[in-house]
């Protein structure tokens, strides 16, 4: 058998199943995201935490995936790696970065464990996105569209584990629980990353990243005007959605949340 007779032959033959492991695999390693913003009433509880505090466990993700994203980009590491194994490296430094919390004392290791997480998973999404446009060319929206309901899946299982541990009165702590299940589906993603053996056939060659090309892109105002829509959701996404599962009406662990009530006058 030829060589590129033996690369056909490789896991995966088919765009299909190559899509339905990326999403999978990407599902379980997001799943790491709202570990903590799911469970934030036990562990204020827990460590006594201030509302500051409480809150870098939820920014301390998004800044940490900004800052792995930059470097990734900034260095060339998105390019020199194959898309595949920078996704199987990011969802299992994701799930030893989300274990730490178990090890966790109080906030600053908390949030520290937070900020791993975050930088670990811009390895994941964004290289599962770029894979994902090796298989598919004429569907390749529909493609990408997979892509990002795996991404809102995963960032929602969280939360499904601390209501189901809840209602079933699981032992031990629900943080603890969520965390446990979340670095578990973490590694398994990782692992089904690693079945990946070859790119798709409709990959581009690695582009140097170029500082200058990127200053330019951001004078150009469909360009900006694209970012600013994409920040809004993002403000939805991993913002607004971190506090909507907490201060939902419902059985533990989500209490309601409480404003303070105006006096009337008298």
């Amino acid at each position: 058998m030829t060589a590129d007779g033996a690369a056909r032959a490789a896991f995966p033959r088919y765009p299909a199943t190559a899509l339905a492991v990326l999403a999978a695999a990407t599902a379980l390693a997001m799943g790491t995201w709202f570990s903590a913003a799911a469970v934030v009433p036990q562990l204020a509880a827990a460590w006594d935490l201030s509302p500051t505090a409480s809150a870098l466990l939820t920014v301390g993700v998004q800044l940490g995936f900004v800052v792995g994203a930059l470097v990734s980009a900034g260095t060339g590491l998105a390019d020199a790696v194959p898309a595949r194994r920078l996704l199987a490296v990011g969802a299992a430094a994701a799930a030893l970065a989300n274990a730490g919390l178990l090890l966790a004392a109080g906030p600053a290791a908390a949030v520290a464990s937070r900020l791993l997480t975050g930088a670990a998973l811009a390895l994941v999404y964004p290289s599962a996105l770029k894979e994902t446009t090796t298989w598919s060319r004429r569907s390749r929206g529909v493609a990408l569209g997979a892509m990002v309901a795996a991404l809102t899946l995963g960032t929602a299982l969280p939360h499904a584990v601390a209501a189901a541990g809840a209602s079933t009165g699981a032992s031990g702590p629900p943080w603890r629980l969520v965390v446990v299940v979340t670095s578990a589906g973490a590694l398994l993603g990782a692992g089904l990353a690693l079945l990946l053996r070859r790119s798709g056939p409709h990959g581009r060659s690695p582009a140097a990243f170029d500082r200058r090309a990127a200053l330019d892109a951001l004078r150009r105002r469909p360009v900006v005007l694209a970012v600013l829509g994409y920040v809004g959701h993002m403000w939805e996404l991993y913002a607004m959605w971190a506090w909507t599962g907490p201060c939902s009406p419902g059985p533990p662990p989500w209490p309601r949340c409480r404003t303070p009530r105006r006096r009337s006058p008298r």
